[in-house]
């Protein structure tokens, strides 16, 4: 994405749960969660899933790189990318992390956690990038120039954490890994309201989050539906809706059944897919 006043959204991993690469999942991307944002020359990075892995190639070429990571939880398809993000290795480059607490530990201590022994053999002190780790709780507010973060708690197991990023008038909602409620809570609609482009966790559909198909109920396991997200989106006057955490058996050939048929309710529906860039400036 070129820098200037651009303002742009690339998907880099729109699975949820575990990488499912294969013919079936080529069209849509098999990796996990990671979201690269451009506001002007400032780079944003939304989860760092399987798929940070090629978004760390990509910017190797750009060295020195800054950027913000902005963690929503620490389950790990949104955290496994973290050691193979080539830009972590190389001392030229600066990174701000945020993401909560839990149990008391604090951001860098919960991601060392999956690289310390008996999960992975190196730890932290690997990377040669000057990190900076930063603590943070729902309703935390990062404003760097003309760029403003804003956070909201979602519900899922273990809690995770909403992003709205703001620039130039435009503004993009991450809301990955949250169960829809019989009414949205305040902090989440505020957080929604007008945006221009929302990236929604629907990883069912009715009849599987319901346990009409599949194996067995999923209600309480965290995630969405697609008739659940179109509805917030018509409630809260959303442009674009990006369906996202797309289930790891959901093969590209249903995805796009689901798109035809939600369609209908939200023309401006679409599906988030590795490679697409959204530029809303």
């Amino acid at each position: 994405m070129a820098a200037g006043n651009k303002f742009g959204v690339r998907f880099w991993g729109v699975r949820g749960s575990l990488p499912v690469p294969g013919p079936e999942t080529a069209k849509y991307g098999g990796n996990t969660a990671c979201v690269e944002v451009r506001c002007g020359d400032r780079i944003i990075i939304i989860d760092m899933g399987s798929g940070a892995r090629n978004l760390g190639m990509a910017l190797a070429s750009q060295s020195p790189v800054q950027a913000t990571v902005l963690i929503s939880h620490y389950h790990w398809d949104h955290i496994m990318g973290i050691p193979f993000f080539n830009p972590l290795h190389d001392p030229r480059n600066r990174f701000q992390f945020y993401g909560e607490g839990r149990g008391g530990k604090g951001l860098k201590a919960i991601l060392s956690g999956q690289m310390k022994y008996p999960y992975f053999p190196v730890g932290l002190e690997v990377f040669q990038a000057d990190i900076k780790f930063n603590t943070i709780a729902p309703g935390h507010q990062v404003v760097n120039g003309g760029v403003k973060i804003q956070t909201a708690p979602l519900n899922h197991p273990q809690s995770s954490l909403a992003y709205r990023i703001n620039y130039r008038g435009k503004s993009v909602v991450y809301c990955s890994d949250n169960e829809h409620q019989e009414e949205t809570p305040d902090e989440m609609a505020e957080l929604i309201k007008d945006c221009d482009l929302l990236i929604y966790d629907a990883a069912y559909t009715d009849d599987e989050y319901n346990g009409r198909t599949g194996n067995g109920s999923k209600i309480g396991w965290g995630h969405s539906t697609w008739d659940e997200a179109v509805k917030v989106a018509r409630r809260l006057r959303v442009k674009d809706l990006y369906i996202f955490h797309h289930n790891p058996l959901r093969t590209d050939q249903v995805i796009d059944s689901l798109l035809r048929k939600h369609r209908k309710a939200h023309p401006n529906l679409h599906a988030a897919r590795e490679g697409k860039l959204v530029t809303l400036l």
